[in-house]
């Protein structure tokens, strides 16, 4: 008799998920042949994994995208997928003024994120606009207030005000 050993999955949330591409009719333990290959596939509305627990063969996601991840099994694993919720952040300034996110000038700038991403802002003050009021920060630092930093755990808006004074 082969030596059989469980795959449990968890589906977190998953609305398409496949092990060898058929879709399961549930997900509760199955055995496998010890050495038998699986390859499993999840997403949620039509967005890929990010990664899985359980310990892929191929690391986190064999097509780069985490959607995929390829098990042998030769012990139990209980495994699930890891969807990261992606947020907008939406920067917007008002009068003269340059916002950056590190080497790129982002204003005006509509940008994704994962969830819990802390995105830092640099104001660069144009001729005569030293100063700057931001509006959406989690906090602001620096000479003239010209760090804001974002932490994106929801679609955020950021706004520079720059003026004379």
């Amino acid at each position: 008799m082969p030596t059989m050993y469980t795959l449990s999955i968890n589906p977190n949330n998953a609305t398409a998920f496949y092990v060898n591409n058929v879709t399961p009719s549930d997900f509760l333990p199955k055995k496998y042949v010890k050495g038998t290959i699986l390859y499993l596939l999840a997403y949620k509305d039509a967005s890929p994994a990010s990664s899985w627990t359980g310990g892929c063969d191929n690391g986190a996601g064999g097509q780069g995208d985490g959607s995929s991840c390829v098990v042998t099994m030769n012990s139990d694993k209980s495994m699930a997928p890891v969807f990261t919720t992606a947020y907008t952040l939406t920067v917007t300034r008002n009068n003269a003024g340059y916002i950056s996110a590190g080497d790129s000038f982002v204003y005006p700038g509509i940008g994704s994120y994962a969830s819990g991403t802390a995105v830092t802002l640099t104001a660069t003050f144009a001729l005569g606009y030293p100063h700057v009021n931001w509006t959406g920060c989690t906090s602001v630092s620096g000479v003239s207030n010209q760090i804001c930093t974002v932490l994106v755990n929801s679609n955020k808006t950021v706004n520079a005000t720059f003026s004379r004074f």
